[in-house]
């Protein structure tokens, strides 16, 4: 990866790499699902991106382009030869006094080289958003994450609908060490799911007292 800083609030940076995937032990000798002859991933990627910094704002654009051989995917699981998600990112954040906003969009197109059809479960668009607010030992705030329509086979057979989640977060800092949190995830008990029949937790409550040594 390299960047490169040509104004005093903008920089431009590019980036390429590998991954390497193995299959796991289930979507390999699970019975009715695993496959013992399922090859490993590899992946590249090559991004390039501009971001801008100015004073409490914050903002990027990158552009991305993965291109994976023999991704592991489908019921019971199989390899994709080629599969290829190019797309961008738009990000932006805020600090204003105790307030921050960040929030971030992905449009992509994940797709099978070979016959043009949608990954599998995977979204061409993802939106998340969160405000908090942190007057002194105290930190408030919410998120949304919103994802685009999906399908669950390889073949864009059984198409699931995109979905929003809202989650509630708060804090108060007890001392420099230690901390009590509380958390409510999917706060408007939202039904959805990422796996056709497998259903998601509803409503979620947390409630934490974290330690963390300064």
């Amino acid at each position: 990866g390299y960047g490169y800083r040509f104004a005093t609030d903008w920089q431009v940076r590019a980036a390429v790499g590998t991954a390497f995937k193995a299959p796991s032990f289930n979507q390999l000798y699970y019975p009715g699902f695993g496959n013992d002859a399922l090859k490993p991933e590899k992946a590249r990627n090559r991004e390039i991106g501009l971001h801008w910094l100015q004073g409490g704002q914050h903002a990027s654009a990158t552009w991305f382009d993965n291109r994976i051989t023999d991704l592991i995917e489908g019921f019971p699981v199989t390899n994709t030869g080629k599969a290829r998600i190019k797309g961008a990112s738009l990000a932006y954040g805020l600090f204003y006094g105790a307030w921050s906003i960040d929030a971030g969009l992905d449009l992509m197109r994940p797709i099978n080289e070979a016959t043009g059809d949608r990954l599998q479960r995977r979204p061409a668009e993802m939106l998340k958003l969160a405000v908090t607010y942190a007057p002194g030992d105290w930190k408030i705030g919410g998120e949304t994450n919103t994802i685009g329509r999906r399908y669950d086979t390889t073949t864009e057979g059984r198409p699931m609908h995109g979905y929003g989640v809202a989650n509630l977060f708060a804090g108060k800092a007890l001392d420099k060490e230690w901390s009590l949190e509380g958390r409510i995830n999917n706060l408007f008990d939202r039904v959805y799911e990422n796996a056709w029949a497998y259903a998601v937790p509803g409503r979620e409550i947390f409630i934490g007292l974290r330690y963390q040594p300064k």
